[in-house]
């Protein structure tokens, strides 16, 4: 999992916002299961650093985010 702390952190360059509206899924949603966030499946619809999100990108699992849908 990654550090939720780090994701708070950085909370403002991952824009959950964009986030949200790209993969049509609630904020409240994407909160609780941000730490199984794919950050390089969002990255395409981000503007923010590579470099940031690589290292994460094969621990987590976007499909989680999905079959958790409400």
């Amino acid at each position: 999992k990654l550090d939720l702390r780090f994701i708070e952190n950085y909370s403002d360059r991952l824009n959950m916002n964009v986030v949200s509206r790209y993969q049509k899924l609630s904020m409240n949603l994407i909160r609780k299961f941000q730490d199984y966030v794919n950050w390089d499946y969002i990255i395409q619809y981000q503007d923010i650093d590579k470099d940031f999100v690589i290292e994460f990108a094969s621990k987590i699992d976007f499909c989680l985010l999905i079959k958790n849908k409400s």
